[in-house]
């Protein structure tokens, strides 16, 4: 894992950005596994946890953490507020936010990393390596 390798090496400064698939199979993953790390959660995230609050109650805890985070914000979590979206809102929408915001944290000087169980994220090509899997973070982290 290239990820791995910039963990241990410490040439980068890693901020992990969660997705929905993630905190619904592991709401609790900012207690697990990011507790020192720097965390972030996107409102597009929080959007698409609450469409699904009434049949998931793994999306109730995480938009729970979530609301942690937004109501605590300290230098290794942060919530970023974006253009609020329904229900209806598209993953290439997501896509395009995730891809702002790695442009973003990579001006920063920063080393973006999603936190995602998806296997079909189409991010810009030279973006692949900034992907991660839940099953990963014990590998990671160990």
């Amino acid at each position: 894992l290239s990820i791995k390798k910039t963990f241990i090496e410490k040439k980068y400064d890693i901020n992990y950005i969660l997705d929905t698939s993630v905190l619904v199979d592991e709401p609790d993953i900012v207690a697990k596994y990011f507790r020192n790390r720097a965390v972030i959660v996107h409102s597009i995230i929080q959007d698409e946890l609450e469409a699904s609050r009434g049949s998931n109650i793994n999306a109730v805890r995480a938009i729970r953490n979530i609301n942690y985070i937004k109501n605590n914000p300290s230098k290794n979590m942060q919530y970023i507020s974006g253009v609020r979206h329904n229900a209806d809102f598209t993953k290439s929408q997501k896509v395009r936010v995730f891809e702002e915001l790695i442009y973003q944290l990579n001006k920063e000087g920063k080393y973006p990393v999603i936190v995602t169980n998806e296997n079909d994220y189409n991010l810009f090509d030279d973006n692949t390596a900034n992907i991660i899997s839940l099953n990963h973070l014990p590998l990671l982290f160990n």
